[in-house]
């Protein structure tokens, strides 16, 4: 297997202003628990993070695109193209780090992927009535994952998973990413292992309530509390 010049990296993309916010503050959660590994934030926004007192100059990498932010998924479903990494972790802007998660690093060692496959099936309109596999299934027919936490060990198999991932994309030509992300996950040869649901959590009501524990990693989507609209609000000030 070739070997990269890094063995690790946490990547972000962040088409958007809103979505940099998001992404600058998941950062900053993540040195909480990672100092060490290096951070590549892909990004349409000229912005100078000097004034971030959690950024690491030595230790970030900011990767200017210029496009429009509508074209962020024409960017994740080829992510692995602009990362020189071994293994990289890809977080979703809108996620928070709540613990350590040293171990996803070495389920790289046995695995080409690890992905949260979501409890349920995909129902949603849009979604769950695409058809994929030369028209075989519907997405609703199959086991549904989500891509906003994915740990990539980067390697010929994976390289092509992405090229899949990518062309599906753009055949399908939804919106949504899930949609080409699980033909290509089970139409290519990569070995996947499904995460469970603290490696991505979906906070509901029981967990501002706080009778959920602590997740791993923490996905709000568009579940915005005050302390994070303050955050928020703080880094874009």
């Amino acid at each position: 297997m070739k070997k990269y010049s890094n063995n690790k990296a946490i990547v972000y993309l962040a088409f958007g202003e809103f979505y940099l916010a998001m992404a600058l503050l998941s950062i900053k959660t993540v040195r909480k628990f990672d100092q060490e590994t290096k951070v590549i934030l892909i990004t349409n926004v000229n912005f100078n993070p000097i004034k971030l007192g959690y950024w690491q100059k030595n230790k970030n990498e900011i990767k200017y695109i210029d496009d429009y932010s509508k074209n962020n998924r024409e960017y994740k479903t080829n992510l692995i193209k602009y990362i020189d990494a071994e293994k990289i972790a890809f977080f979703d802007s809108d996620t928070i780090i709540l613990s350590n998660f040293d171990i996803a690093w070495k389920y790289l060692d046995y695995f080409d992927i690890a992905l949260k496959l979501n409890a349920s099936k995909q129902k949603k309109s849009g979604k769950g009535d695409i058809k994929i596999l030369s028209n075989k299934f519907k997405i609703r027919d199959l086991p549904h994952f989500n891509s906003g936490v994915m740990f990539i060990k980067k390697s010929e198999a994976t390289i092509e998973f992405f090229n899949y991932w990518n062309k599906s994309y753009k055949f399908h030509n939804v919106e949504f990413d899930q949609v080409s992300l699980v033909e290509a996950l089970f139409d290519s040869n990569i070995k996947i292992l499904p995460l469970t649901s603290e490696w991505n959590y979906f906070p509901d009501i029981n967990y501002y309530f706080g009778k959920v524990k602590s997740p791993i990693i923490f996905h709000y989507t568009n579940r915005i509390s005050y302390v994070l609209e303050n955050e928020l609000m703080q880094i874009a000030d």
